[in-house]
């Protein structure tokens, strides 16, 4: 489940990055052994994105869905 695909209800183009309403800015989460790991508030979609990227890389190594870290896919 980890590795598959953008949603199609997906908004932002980035796995684990959503808006906040409330705060006006993009979110970023990666989910590592049933916990989420919040990776903060940022300007935009792209900054989200990258920033949780590295953070699965950092987690899963090789079996991070690398394909999944950008709108690219």
């Amino acid at each position: 489940m980890m590795n598959r695909g953008l949603q199609s209800n997906n908004t932002s183009g980035y796995p684990g990055v959503d808006f906040n309403q409330a705060k006006n800015r993009w979110r970023g989460r990666v989910k590592k052994d049933g916990r989420v790991i919040w990776q903060g508030f940022f300007d935009s979609a792209e900054e989200a994105g990258k920033k949780v990227a590295e953070k699965r890389i950092q987690f899963f190594g090789e079996f991070a869905n690398e394909q999944a870290h950008s709108r690219e896919v």
